[in-house]
């Protein structure tokens, strides 16, 4: 929106083209100027704007010109111009600024008058409070504990053994969540049976914990998937996975869904002072954004593979605080190689740190250690992940990959050789879907036997 000074009650419309051609540099012959946003309303150049067309102060004109004709007038008003300013280091560099940027409210934003022509002071505050950040740590995380599969952790860590910890490495982690009481104690005293003052057993006990209180939310996690990736010692890139969907449907059949993300990472820092790179912090605080919802409040966790002082391999479970997850769906924070340990802030945004402005926000803020534990899932590990350089990557027929890897595992029950979500994925590929979901009941719920036809056919494709 462009604005007309120095106008009176004599000023015509002409007096409004001649400003533009003297401020914008657009000729007077290119300019049409209308009465309404529709530009249907075409005004002459020789109308009065008080007498004839009753405009007033703050009323509104429309203008088309050939933006193709104008001169380079109107791009210089926005061509950046250079000036000094002194670096943190103390020494004096140039910096080139536009007009924009310099009447900008902050770095990356409108001015203040492009917005609106007035401002109360409750407004501006409020405007500023919306790009302001005070850094908190939170004392809790949303998951209250994580138990990991022994197997899949074990399958995991010798394969970045292999590649000797010198690249990154991620899969997702696929379980359920499970609801625990808080005060095990109490959970206890509430089991037990209850006797009246003649020592009869009561059948219907007063419970001291309510359905629903008391409770809180912990992971269980029993297999993972490892996507297409590009990795370096430096980066984790996952791709886009053309078996996405077949994954998640597959995972879902067996009752499971995505509860978190695990990678490992090259064995080059010192695990004291850095527990988690800015670029780390950046794509788990991104998936836990996509498995949460508007409250930011999912238990979904990221766990850590590492080798630590004593060339031992640990797991370590973590979940990002809701103000990371908030200042990184806002774009407030970004990866700067050169300080790994700290997320740098966007220009845009003010944070806070102990009531002073910072520029680097130190990555242990955003972390919330996560209690772990493990068990042995109802799935095993096997077949090798499909998308491992060492992997089938999905290239030979399903059924002819099953056939070359099924008969090693003869010695298993059928149920049993089939419990693993690598053979399953390849599986739905070859079953049709009534007898696939037939074949998972009987994998999820030992109650179920297994039908003898589809008996049949998985001993066939296991060479039996």
């Amino acid at each position: 929106m462009w604005r007309v000074n120095n106008l009176n009650s004599k000023s015509t419309i002409q007096t409004v083209m001649d400003d533009i051609k003297k401020s914008k540099g657009i000729s007077v012959a290119d300019q049409s100027i209308y009465l309404d946003q529709g530009c249907s309303k075409l005004a002459q150049p020789r109308d009065s704007l008080v007498s004839k067309l009753k405009l007033k102060h703050g009323d509104i004109l429309y203008i088309k010109f050939n933006t193709e004709q104008a001169t380079t007038s109107v791009l210089a008003k926005a061509a950046p111009t250079a000036r000094k300013s002194i670096a943190e280091d103390g020494s004096i560099v140039s910096k080139t600024t536009t007009t924009a940027e310099t009447n900008a409210v902050r770095p990356g934003l409108m001015s203040l008058r492009s917005r609106k022509l007035h401002w109360t002071m409750d407004e501006l505050m409020q405007l500023e409070s919306n790009y302001t950040f005070k850094i908190q740590r939170q004392k809790k995380a949303v998951c209250a504990g994580v138990s990991l599969d022994t197997s899949m952790c074990q399958d995991f860590q010798n394969f970045c053994h292999q590649l000797q910890f010198k690249q990154y490495r991620g899969a997702w982690l696929y379980g359920k969540y499970v609801k625990m009481l808080k005060d095990s104690k109490l959970k206890a005293e509430d089991e037990k049976p209850a006797y009246d003052s003649r020592g009869r057993k009561l059948k219907v006990k007063a419970k001291r914990i309510k359905d629903g209180e008391n409770e809180e939310t912990q992971v269980k996690v029993e297999c993972l998937y490892e996507p297409p990736q590009n990795c370096t010692d430096k980066t984790l890139e996952l791709l886009e996975d053309p078996n996405e969907e077949h994954v998640e449907s597959i995972a879902k059949a067996l009752g499971l869904q995505r509860v978190g993300f695990v990678f490992a990472h090259p064995n080059d820092r010192n695990l004291t002072d850095v527990r988690f790179h800015s670029n780390e912090i950046l794509l788990c605080a991104e998936n836990q954004l996509l498995a949460g919802d508007e409250k930011m409040e999912s238990p979904f966790v990221t766990v850590k593979c590492f080798k630590n002082e004593d060339n031992n391999v640990e797991f370590e479970p973590y979940q990002l605080s809701k103000q990371c997850l908030e200042m990184v769906a806002e774009e407030v924070l970004q990866n700067d190689t050169s300080k790994p340990s700290m997320c740098a802030v966007s220009d845009t945004f003010s944070v806070l740190v102990e009531a002073k402005e910072v520029g680097y926000v130190d990555n242990d803020f955003f972390l919330c250690r996560v209690p772990i534990m493990q068990h042995n899932s109802f799935l095993k590990v096997g077949l090798e992940q499909a998308n491992r350089p060492t992997g089938h990557n999905w290239q030979r027929q399903p059924a002819q990959i099953l056939q070359s890897f099924l008969p090693r595992k003869k010695a298993l029950s059928t149920v049993e050789r089939f419990s693993d979500f690598q053979v399953l994925m390849l599986l739905g590929k070859v079953l049709d879907k009534p007898t696939f979901h037939s074949v998972l009941q009987s994998i999820t719920d030992k109650e179920i036997p297994l039908e003898d036809g589809n008996k049949m056919i998985l001993d066939s494709l296991s060479g039996i």
